[in-house]
């Protein structure tokens, strides 16, 4: 490769050879500012999806790695002017670096946590940006590439490096296809900024080979275009950007924060009202789906058909076979309730109620203000979570902490709503069902606490999630004998 860049003048030998080589400075240095003032547009538009939604953040933090991007664009070109030899290590390492510097100042406008927790990794996820696109353009400057071959090798390293950003959240082929599909916006938007900066803002830009031109050219890029527009508009890069954001920190947690060992020597069955999880050590957990079924929910008389209730004005009234009153249970707002045995679960609007019948006797009634909550067999005892922290609460006295998993929901970013709660007898492990918005994973989430530990075993597509209201059914632990 020759010594000067292309379009740049001779040292001026000849008359006005001076003139030209300022003239030719000052559209190199114009240009340059120009590509730098236009940064911003491109990161806007890359980063389109967290702008319609208020966050501002990453687009900033784009704009710092585009303008890294912009700003190394002297230092390859005076090295591919040089006589130096090894000119694509020295740029390629130029760019390791560049682009490391650039997350090292965008890592403080971090908002996940999955970028938080795994710093080394985002710090490389700038080197790895740069050294694609400035890959991309060694192989442009060498090859002399024709706009449509240039343009689809810019999407290509746009896209490789889009899914080394996600790759801590790539836990299986589901979340990889997401990532693919959601890169399109990405991708074509930095297409666009690196075909502008590398050969229309840049002074010193290669142009096609003549021999690549005519009707090759022009078929080749309605094929390429044609392409591109069947993927932006099958793809709903949009929609699969908002879908990515939600699934990403999930599939993290699968991936790095669950722990096997949690389950290692658990021996046992779980049952919820659409599932059962069956526990061996050693072994992965097994889930059979039970059929469908209407459950219980209001249904007005106890299994034994002794105690009827009747639900009027926020008031639920039970009586002894239609004939001995024994208790009324004022509720507020929005009812539901199920029968569990002889024992009565109820959920308005503020608490829980449970009411454990004895024959005709009036009931024994608990409220309590709980997320979830789990009747203890056999005991007068009561196990519930609330704001992620698990108390037993024993007749006659205060409730007493057992586990908190405060810290690790403090943690994420990612919210669950607890569903149902179940304990083993010696309370060394915690089961508790969450639900989470998700477009990918059907059932819910059952998050296993391993409590003299402090560890977490993580199991997706728990159970089957209902179409409407969650069930009231408590979670049932029954250990292997």
């Amino acid at each position: 490769m020759s010594d000067m860049l292309p379009g740049q003048p001779d040292s001026g030998v000849a008359a006005g050879g001076g003139n030209r080589n300022s003239a030719w400075i000052l559209r190199y240095k114009s240009k340059w500012f120009f590509a730098i003032l236009l940064t911003p547009v491109f990161a806007a538009i890359s980063s389109l999806w967290w702008v319609i939604n208020g966050d501002w953040s990453p687009f900033l933090r784009t704009t710092i790695l585009f303008e890294a991007v912009t700003l190394f664009l002297p230092a390859a070109n005076c090295v591919l002017q040089s006589g130096r030899k090894h000119k694509t290590l020295l740029i390629l390492g130029g760019a390791f670096l560049a682009g490391m510097i650039a997350c090292a100042l965008a890592f403080p406008l971090v908002t996940s946590q999955v970028n938080r927790k795994c710093p080394i990794h985002y710090l490389l996820s700038g080197s790895v940006y740069l050294i694609l696109f400035y890959g991309a353009y060694l192989l442009h400057v060498r090859n002399r590439f024709c706009f449509a071959i240039r343009f689809l090798l810019f999407i290509l390293a746009a896209i490789l490096g889009y899914v080394f950003f996600y790759l801590p959240s790539i836990e299986g082929a589901d979340m990889l296809l997401l990532v693919l599909i959601a890169s399109p916006l990405e991708a074509l938007s930095i297409a666009l900024f690196l075909d502008y900066l590398f050969s229309r803002l840049n002074p010193s830009a290669v142009q096609p080979s003549e021999k690549k031109k005519g009707i090759f050219r022009r078929i080749l890029i309605g094929i390429v275009y044609g392409f591109i527009g069947l993927i932006a508009l099958c793809s709903f890069s949009m929609q699969s950007e908002g879908i990515l954001q939600l699934e990403k920190e999930p599939a993290f947690l699968l991936k790095h924060v669950s722990d096997p060992s949690v389950i290692r020597t658990l021996s046992g069955k779980l049952e919820s009202f659409s599932a059962i999880l069956e526990f061996t050590p050693g072994a992965a957990p097994l889930m059979t789906l039970l059929p469908p079924s209407n459950e219980d929910d209001k249904k007005i008389s106890s299994p034994d058909d002794s105690i009827r209730v009747n639900h009027e004005n926020d008031r639920l009234s039970f009586t002894y076979k239609d004939k001995k009153p024994l208790y009324t249970l004022k509720t507020s707002g929005y009812t539901r309730f199920i029968w569990n045995g002889s024992e009565f679960l109820c959920r308005d609007m503020k608490n829980w109620h449970l009411l454990t019948f004895h024959g005709d006797a009036p009931p024994v009634v608990r409220t309590l203000h709980a997320d979830a909550l789990c009747p203890t067999p056999g005991k007068q005892a009561v196990f519930y979570a609330l704001d992620n922290v698990f108390f037993l609460e024993e007749k006659d006295s205060s409730p007493r902490m057992i586990y908190s998993a405060k810290p690790f929901f403090a943690s994420i970013q990612t919210r669950y709503s607890p569903l149902a709660v179940a304990f083993t007898p010696d309370f060394r492990y915690i089961f508790y069902e969450c639900f989470r918005r998700s477009y990918l994973k059907g059932g819910n989430t059952l998050f296993i606490f391993e409590t003299d530990t402090n560890k977490v075993f993580i199991y997706e597509r728990f159970g089957r999630r209902p179409a409407h209201l969650p069930s009231l059914r408590p979670l049932q632990w029954k250990e292997k004998k």
